[in-house]
């Protein structure tokens, strides 16, 4: 009968090295998570809607380790629609996952640079038929919005 002999050193393992092979199993499979949902975002939620959501961070519980938080950000003119679909997200990523590993969603909106939109010059030119052209310099969130009404107000 073979007994395993353990390896002997001259100096004790520093806290590095004891660390580091306590947590290497646990890191491998988050990064395999972390991987997987940054990889397939587009196909876990849909291209549509991938176009402005984006996963920032995976925040894990410290008691259960199959449940953890998603932070996603979000373009701000859609973050209300966004906020009423989260259980519809959340079921996505349980499909995709094969299991509930998402059970949280965190909202970040997006504002982008405001910096640039001081106060637009407004055309004084304004007809019936059409609107007058948004400035170039107006934030994209309002851009959106503006051009979401300006579409709905085009119908007959």
């Amino acid at each position: 009968m073979k007994h395993a002999y353990r390896k002997r050193r001259l100096f004790p393992r520093t806290l590095s090295e004891v660390v580091t092979a306590a947590t290497n199993p646990l890191v491998a499979q988050k990064e395999k998570f972390y991987t997987a949902l940054l990889r397939d975002w587009p196909t876990i939620v849909g291209p549509e809607r991938a176009a402005y959501l984006s996963p920032q961070r995976v925040q894990f519980n410290r008691d259960e380790q199959q449940s953890a938080t998603l932070h996603l950000k979000v373009n701000a003119d859609k973050a209300p629609e966004v906020s009423y679909m989260q259980e519809q997200i959340i079921e996505q990523l349980a499909r995709y996952f094969g299991y509930k590993a998402i059970t949280r969603l965190v909202l970040h909106a997006d504002h982008g640079s405001l910096a640039d939109a001081a106060s637009p010059a407004v055309a004084t030119t304004n007809t019936a038929t059409t609107p007058p052209p948004l400035p170039d310099n107006l934030p994209r969130e309002f851009k959106s919005i503006f051009e979401r009404m300006q579409k709905h107000f085009d119908k007959p």
